[in-house]
């Protein structure tokens, strides 16, 4: 555009040149020459101003609409890599949330089965446990309770009597008060006994029997029968004379022979006396704590929650079985050992005769060997 105005403009000179060739120089023409160069100077300088101050412009311009133009391209790419990237976080996030919640229904569909009381706890977890200590702290009792029942009887060990045949009629007056027989009856010793013959009958003592009851009085009445009479106390003279001290050694001897056996018979009437607390023996609870395992309806039941128990609940039954096995056979060791202990007195009570007939035999060597050194 700018040559093409340039060209015009000095074309139009020229053709005034021509037309004025004639003019003399110096004169009118000269000026006008003159003031049109100025004029066209002018006006193609300012022609050449607009044209830079609209083309700077319109560059501006489209310098500024292409920058904005990049901006929110850029903005736009940016915002839609965001999306994408925000899309998959929320996504990979959805996912591990997802994953968690199940993992957490898993734990505690397994916690609920581990831990339940039908599946994961055994055969009535609570129940068994409370039913099992009642019968070991019952058994337990039976150790002290027998012990004070030894020390009530007129022929305990260390006991000593003031008047033997006083202690004979009192048990005679109980025997034909309440354990008179039928043969006695009819011979007319005394009257026939709620319990006939109880006082002498082994049976009396494996029978449950309630405190303070007849039963009860038999078999306190048939352990004093077995241990035998009482021993006579000796008067204050005669303790310090030397018959007097071989009649206290020879109590002492009888006594630690008799003390086991007078606990053992102790024992089993403690085992078969009805507790007030439960209503029922020791051995007739142990009875239902081996029948719920072994026999009866609580069997089948036991045997019906095994058949839904989980595996650690089949754990738990079995270490609970495993328990009362243990116990059962520290029971079973307890009762040897008493066994054991009978028998050595036993033993020692029927070596006693051949003791004292070896002591004479060994006196009589040694005095004839002192005679005939002499």
């Amino acid at each position: 555009m700018n040559k093409k105005y340039l060209i015009g403009v000095l074309s139009s000179l020229f053709v005034g040149q021509t037309v004025f060739a004639a003019l003399p120089a110096g004169g009118p023409a000269e000026a006008w020459t003159g003031t049109q160069i100025a004029t066209q100077s002018g006006i193609i300088v300012g022609n050449i101003g607009a044209f830079t101050a609209g083309y700077s412009l319109q560059m501006q311009l489209n310098h500024q609409m292409i920058m904005s133009a990049l901006q929110i391209a850029t903005k736009q790419e940016s915002i839609s890599q965001h999306q994408v990237a925000d899309s998959t976080r929320k996504a990979y996030q959805m996912q591990a949330e997802a994953e968690l919640a199940q993992q957490k229904t898993r734990d505690i569909i397994k916690a609920n089965i581990d831990y339940n009381p039908v599946t994961g706890q055994g055969h009535k977890a609570c129940l068994v446990m409370q039913q099992n200590s009642t019968v070991e702290r019952k058994f337990d009792d039976i150790n002290e309770n027998a012990r004070v029942l030894i020390t009530k009887l007129d022929n305990a060990p260390t006991n000593l009597v003031s008047d033997v045949n006083e202690a004979i009629d009192a048990r005679l007056k109980e025997h034909n008060d309440l354990f008179c027989t039928e043969a006695e009856a009819k011979a007319g010793i005394c009257t026939l006994g709620k319990n006939p013959g109880a006082d002498t009958n082994a049976a009396t003592l494996t029978t449950a029997a309630k405190r303070g009851s007849t039963e009860e009085k038999a078999q306190i009445a048939y352990i004093q029968n077995v241990l035998g009479t009482p021993d006579p106390a000796l008067p204050k003279s005669a303790g310090g004379t030397s018959a007097g001290q071989e009649y206290l050694y020879t109590k002492n001897k009888k006594d630690a022979l008799m003390a086991l056996p007078a606990y053992s018979l102790a024992a089993i009437k403690e085992a078969n006396t009805i507790d007030e607390s439960t209503g029922k023996t020791p051995n007739q609870l142990l009875t239902e704590r081996v029948n719920s395992y072994f026999g009866g309806k609580e069997a089948i039941e036991w045997a019906g929650t095994l058949s839904r128990s989980a595996p650690r609940g089949l754990l738990v039954e079995s270490l609970k079985v495993g328990g009362i096995q243990t116990w059962l056979s520290f029971q079973e060791l307890q009762q040897a050992q008493r066994i054991n202990g009978n028998l050595a007195a036993l033993l020692i009570a029927a070596n006693n005769g051949n003791q004292q007939a070896v002591q004479s035999k060994y006196l009589e060597s040694l005095s004839n060997n002192i005679t005939k050194g002499n």
